[in-house]
This record gives C-alpha cells, structure tokens and sequence, in this order.
C-alpha cells in the first residue's frame, strides 16, 4: 500500500504542514477553483510549522504567502517564482518585535457564563489556512507590525461553552514571547489571493469517527502450526529396520523313531501348536495325545485322517 500524501499541490505552488519536524499525512484532499482543502490530524502539546515553495517554473513574478490560524492572520513572507523549489517556512506569529511559537492545544470548555459563546470565533476554530498573492516588492524595511493578540490564540484565558464540544477540541496556541531580530520587506498586493490552500485540523479520534482517517487495525498474529503428533509404531508390525529374528528351534521330548506316522502326526500337531503360540495367537489349540502301536504288517494301509 502506497504511503498517505502529505502535502496539497494546486496551481503552482505546494503546501504540507509539520508537526515536531514531521510533515502530517493529509485526508480527504479536494480542490475547486483556486483552492484546496484536506484534513489533518492535530496533536495538542506539540508545535507546528506552515512550509510552501513555488514549483512551476514557467511562473515569473514576486508573490505572498501569507498564514491564517483560526481565522486570524500570524505571519506571511514574499517569494520570488524563479526561486523554484525553495522552501518557506512560517512557524512563528508575529507580533512587532517578539514571534510566539504556534502549537496545537487541548480546548477548554466549561458551563460558566464567561465561557465563549460567539460564533465567529466558534466558527474559525480548527483551520489553518495560506494564500498565495502576487505582490510588489518595495525597498522600505521595517520590523514588524504590534497587534493585540485574540483570546482564542491565547490557551490560558480561553474557554468555550461546553455545549460546543462538537468544534473538534482543538485550537490553536501562541508560545511565549520570544525577542525577534526578523526584518521584513513592504509589499503592495495586486489584486486577490490567486491560490488559496486550507487544512482543517482535528484530532485523529475525531477524523476516525468521522471516517476521514481509516481505522487502524491491529495486525493478525501469525498463524500457529501444530506439529501432528506421531503415529506410535504398531509393536506387532514388522520393520525394515529390525534385525531378523533367529528362527526358534523347537525341541519335543520323546524324538519319534524314524518311520513311525504315527509319532510324526503327533510331531506335527505339537509344532502347529508351538508356532501358534509364538505367532501371539489367541485360540487355543488343543493337543492330543496319541497312542500309536509301533507294530505293523507287511502291506498294511496306514490311514492318518483325524477320527
């Protein structure tokens, strides 16, 4: 299975977010026009950067990248088309002199009445947001513009009316100030934003719910062979490997005198005997004695049927 995208590319220009140095797989990727849009899996606690860089290089002409958080504007920084392939990043807001690192955070809700009910800023939580304007370089510099930071950019004072927990749970927080040493170029906009790209954030339990990341599935373990168990040799069956066995002799007493039938009729029956004992038969075999006359006339027909 091919690895998930991290990135949008439309128009020109390609886009992908990092958390902690990692580019977050994007979902659901839809475009209409001149813009672009996908889901992201946030991570509260962790901090986050925007990176873009132009791609077409039959582009020509300065532009601007500037990033939105929920809803309100934190940084932006010119490109020349040319620079084909270089990389932008934009992981601080600006605020004058200082930058605050951007972070994914946990949101607050609560039933006080001071917890915030105002859907304009309910309504711009969970979204982060670039567009891409042709722009006007101009030769002034400056360091960089104060602003009054929101409420919501703020994790400590922030607080939304329990009721809302269908936002998605996260939202947007500014580090601490940090002294920032940035000098930035003025830029005159022509005209609108040509690209607009957007990445709607939520935690992956969410975008699970929801069916926009798939559920992970924990791996089948590996199947288990059993050894079939041997078959016990059957003592009664012969083996190859068995050395033959020494032919018992049997030894009866009282030898016939040769010639007599009558004793070797008794012989035989006493071997038959002897060899259906050694053979582990079960059936008995029943001996008789026989008396045999050792006299016999001349011519005489010896009859040797069992009576």
């Amino acid at each position: 299975m091919p690895p998930q995208a991290t990135t949008l590319t439309h128009l020109g220009t390609e886009v992908w977010v990092e958390c902690e140095g990692v580019p977050l797989p994007v979902y659901g990727v839809e475009t209409t026009g001149t813009k672009a849009t996908c889901w992201i899996a946030s991570q509260a606690g962790k901090s986050f950067s925007v990176h873009f860089k132009p791609i077409n290089e039959n582009l020509r002409g300065e532009y601007c990248g500037d990033v939105y958080v929920d809803g309100t504007f934190i940084n932006g920084s010119w490109f020349d088309a040319r620079d084909v392939n270089y990389t932008l990043k934009l992981s601080h807001a600006l605020v004058g002199r200082v930058q605050r690192k951007l972070y994914f955070s946990a949101l607050k809700t609560s039933d006080d009445e001071q917890a915030v009910k105002d859907n304009k800023i309910l309504s711009s939580l969970g979204d982060i947001t670039l567009t891409i304007t042709r722009v006007r370089v101009g030769p002034e510099e400056f360091i960089g513009d104060e602003w009054d930071v929101p409420s919501h950019l703020d994790g400590d004072q922030f607080t939304v009316d329990e009721r809302e927990k269908k936002l998605g749970g996260h939202h947007v927080t500014l580090g601490a100030p940090e002294v920032s040493h940035t000098r930035l170029k003025t830029v005159y906009f022509e005209g609108t934003p040509l690209t607009t790209f957007e990445f709607k954030y939520r935690p992956k339990e969410i975008l699970q719910a929801q069916d926009i990341i798939p559920m992970e599935r924990a791996p089948a373990p590996p199947l288990q062979v059993q050894p079939l168990p041997k078959r016990r040799r059957d003592s009664s069956a012969p083996n190859a490997a068995d050395p033959p066995k020494k032919r018992r002799e049997v030894e009866l007493e009282g030898e016939p005198a040769d010639g007599d039938p009558e004793a070797l009729r008794a012989r035989i029956r006493a071997l038959e005997a002897e060899l259906a004992v050694h053979r582990g038969d079960e059936a008995k075999v029943k001996v008789e004695q026989i008396h045999a006359s050792r006299f016999f006339t001349a011519g005489q027909v010896i009859d040797l049927t069992d009576d």
